[in-house]
């Protein structure tokens, strides 16, 4: 899935909701999106066995409605990532992330004022429980508000200085 770089990058996997969209694959999304840009993430299923990864500033990871957008995390090996954000300014918001793999990392936050909100993790299907870190340090301002873990074995493991956790 080649996508060109650019500052909103629709994404369905179906192409029903954004018949525009770019692509299917918020993988490709990750990388082409632009310093500043958007993810738009139509109602849907994507699921990986690679982390979905942004590097790129201040991008925002948005789905259509947090119960119809399912990000999948496939790759059973220990201490991988589902989504991976290595970047100042993000925000990730309306999300349904699923991950069953022993010592897995739903998100990796790494950087300056990222905000993770609106977010459910829960088993994927077929797996009783889901470990569903959420790694986040080495930089400041994090919020993490609004976030559900069902049947997790571990949570939140967060080191950042003058951050938010609310209603989790």
């Amino acid at each position: 899935h080649h996508v060109k770089p650019a500052g909103e990058i629709k994404v369905d996997d179906d192409f029903v909701q954004y018949p525009d969209a770019q692509t299917s694959s918020l993988l490709a999304a990750g990388y082409a999106v632009k310093n500043g840009g958007k993810i738009l993430l139509a109602n849907g299923e994507y699921s990986s066995s690679i982390a979905v990864t942004v590097e790129s500033d201040n991008v925002h990871l948005t789905g259509q409605e947090k119960e119809n957008v399912h990000i999948n995390h496939m790759y059973d090996y220990n201490y991988s990532y589902g989504i991976r954000f290595e970047c100042d300014g993000a925000r990730i918001s309306n999300l349904t992330i699923s991950s069953g793999v022993d010592e897995s990392v739903t998100a990796l936050l790494y950087g300056n004022a990222i905000t993770f909100e609106n977010i459910d993790i829960e088993p994927l299907e077929g797996k009783s429980i889901v470990y569903g870190r959420i790694n986040g340090g080495g930089g400041t301002n994090m919020i993490i508000r609004n976030v559900t873990a069902v049947n997790a074995k571990e949570c939140l493991n967060i080191g950042s200085e003058n951050g938010i956790i609310e209603n989790c």
